[in-house]
């Protein structure tokens, strides 16, 4: 219930409150999703790094929500290097942030890296999965423009006024 303020003390001052508890690593990455909310991979990367210095016991949720965040506006280097650092720590990246960076480098037009971890992936694990394929070939879709018919490319593999089949045309999406 509220109560009616104190008549005795002067409103302009505010006590601090002692009773707050410090945030967790589910009190980073929900303030981290928030940043993804409002396109903000800047904010949760900052988050980020503030988790890092805190000595969490794992930062894994915290580590895929910021990079959610980073793939919500294409931004793939961010991603990129917080794989690289993980396997630089003796770690493995979860499959979901492996996903999650393949989404990155397809918004961020960076269907090779994206290709890359998938094969990576394949070979070193974790398996993939459902959404490993579906970000891939998001990855794909967006290299459309990229990817040319042998005919557009001026290939020699057919004869000169032959039609290129579907079969002959080097098209991921």
């Amino acid at each position: 219930l509220l109560s009616a303020p104190d008549p005795t003390q002067d409103p302009s001052v505010v006590e601090p409150q002692t009773d707050i508890p410090s945030p967790d690593e589910h009190s980073f990455a929900i303030a981290i999703g928030a940043s993804k909310a409002t396109r903000s991979h800047g904010h949760a990367l900052a988050l980020l790094r503030e988790a890092e210095g805190r000595g969490f016991s794992s930062l894994q949720v915290i580590t895929n929500a910021a990079a959610a965040a980073c793939a919500s506006t294409g931004q793939y280097a961010p991603v990129m290097e917080m794989i690289k650092k993980l396997a630089a720590d003796g770690h493995q990246p979860s499959r979901e942030l492996l996903n999650t960076a393949m989404t990155a480098c397809a918004r961020g037009g960076q269907w090779q890296y994206a290709f890359d971890l998938f094969v990576q992936t394949c070979k070193h694990g974790p398996s993939p999965d459902r959404v490993t394929y579906n970000a891939l070939m998001f990855a794909c879709a967006k290299s459309v423009g990229y990817w040319r018919s042998p005919a557009e490319a001026g290939g020699a593999d057919r004869e000169e006024g032959a039609e290129a089949s579907d079969g002959q045309r080097h098209i991921l999406a």
